[in-house]
């Protein structure tokens, strides 16, 4: 069939649930370790240098005391790591954020 540029469509593909049922295997049982947000974030902080840890733990401990209520955000990227306080789950409400990497915070 050719569709409106010209050239001919590839055949629709059929089937889609058995390739999903390929990808249903038994979980990994390594993968089935969990942790809680607090070990999750203390293995990130453990990348940074001991100056950039201890800093980054301080300012935590001194948002945690001025917005009790706030939500901590916590993103990690491959080289980065984020950490916003918001009224809610949504980034974009976040009243403060920072980030930092392994060699320069906020």
């Amino acid at each position: 069939m050719l569709s409106r540029f010209g050239y001919k469509a590839p055949p629709r593909r059929r089937g889609k649930g058995k390739i999903l049922d390929r990808l249903r295997t038994k979980p990994n049982p390594s993968s089935e370790v969990r942790h809680s947000p607090e070990q999750e974030l203390a293995r990130f902080i453990a990348k940074f240098t001991p100056e950039i840890a201890a800093l980054t733990r301080a300012i935590r401990a001194r948002m945690r005391r001025l917005y009790p209520t706030a939500l901590e955000l916590v993103y990690d990227n491959y080289n980065a790591l984020a950490i916003g306080f918001g009224p809610t789950e949504r980034p974009s409400e976040a009243i403060f954020s920072g980030m930092g990497t392994p060699w320069i915070f906020w």
